[in-house]
């Protein structure tokens, strides 16, 4: 919030994210800032946080018309078929929205903007390599081959973006989805652990293989676009 309809004006400080607002007067002339294309615009309301009146001008691309919530921009953007822009817009919309506090309010939890992300760019890098795993006995004689000889890279080329590792197959918690190759050191370590106790010829017609423990390790295969991929794992 400025004094002054431009960027180096004086701040009046931070509006909390959510706080309603009444236009009175939008500037002439377009800017450009940080990349987002807009108007400064003058205007009046109440900050929900400190219950104060509050008054002054804001670049409009911050702003929310006609009781739009990001939930809305969010679902739109994501219908964006374009990976590049998709991206593009997701990157913004972050910056329209820095508050962690509007952010849990609007989602439940800010990571879901930063998993969208992560996601498309996942899908940019299996679209540009162009994995093939159209062959059933060729995608599963790979699996095995990661299996005995765990290498993290190769097994994310087996995996779909939106992959879900679970710790039982019956589990009955919201399934929870994050791109693979977001996934941190330790979990890549729970992976190689889980597949050094996998015998690699018990795999039955559930894609369920018996371990070393007694217990089985079961494979989510999905066949999307003819072609093969791992969607999750679990025990059984």
């Amino acid at each position: 919030m400025r004094k002054e309809p431009n960027p180096d004006s004086i701040s009046l400080g931070l509006i909390q994210g959510g706080s309603e607002v009444r236009i009175i007067k939008y500037g002439e002339k377009t800017t450009t800032i940080n990349g987002l294309e807009g108007k400064w615009i003058y205007f009046k309301g109440v900050d929900t946080n400190l219950g104060s009146d509050i008054q002054g001008y804001i670049f409009d691309p911050f702003i929310l018309k006609n009781y739009k919530t990001p939930s809305d921009i969010l679902e739109k953007i994501l219908e964006e078929k374009d990976d590049k822009i998709k991206l593009s817009n997701l990157e913004n919309f972050k910056n329209l929205f820095p508050f962690d506090i509007y952010r849990e309010k609007e989602f439940g939890q800010h990571a879901v903007v930063d998993f969208y992300i992560e996601f498309t760019k996942c899908d940019m890098i299996r679209n540009k390599k162009k994995y093939n795993h159209s062959n059933q006995n060729e995608f599963f004689a790979k699996l095995n081959s990661t299996i005995r000889n765990f290498h993290f890279n190769e097994f994310e080329k087996l995996t779909k973006c939106e992959f879900e590792l679970r710790q039982r197959c019956n589990q009955v918690e919201e399934d929870l989805h994050f791109p693979i190759r977001t996934y941190d050191n330790e979990t890549k370590e729970e992976i190689k652990a889980i597949f050094s106790q996998i015998l690699i010829d018990s795999r039955d017609e559930h894609n369920c293989y018996s371990m070393k423990s007694g217990k089985k390790y079961c494979f989510h295969i999905d066949k999307n676009d003819k072609q093969y991929q791992i969607s999750g794992m679990c025990y059984k």
